[in-house]
């Protein structure tokens, strides 16, 4: 699925990890694969976001909401073209090895 938009609720615990399908595409649960385009939006409870102790690639991380969202854990988010993209009233706090 590498490439496709990934809504980013991972679900409780809220880990983004590679192993979990906490993640949807459309209305279908889906596996976070390098190269996913990830949103972040007000359609998810689960605002802090464990990257646990991994490095993820994505090809674009969107958080395109009214709710602040917390990126937390050991974990990285990596790649030489991979885009952050900050937009709405909410605050994106980064207390994660990126931080």
């Amino acid at each position: 699925m590498s490439g496709q938009a990934t809504l980013g609720l991972f679900s409780p615990p809220s880990i983004w990890d590679v192993t979990s399908a906490n993640g949807l595409s459309g209305s279908s649960p889906t596996l976070f694969s390098f190269g996913d385009k990830v949103l972040f939006d007000d359609s998810s409870a689960n605002t802090v976001v464990d990257l646990g102790s991994l490095f993820l690639n994505p090809g674009s991380v969107t958080v395109h909401t009214a709710q602040d969202y917390i990126f937390a854990g050991s974990g990285r988010i990596m790649g030489a073209t991979t885009s952050l993209i900050k937009d709405g009233p909410g605050t994106l706090t980064l207390s994660n090895a990126n931080s």
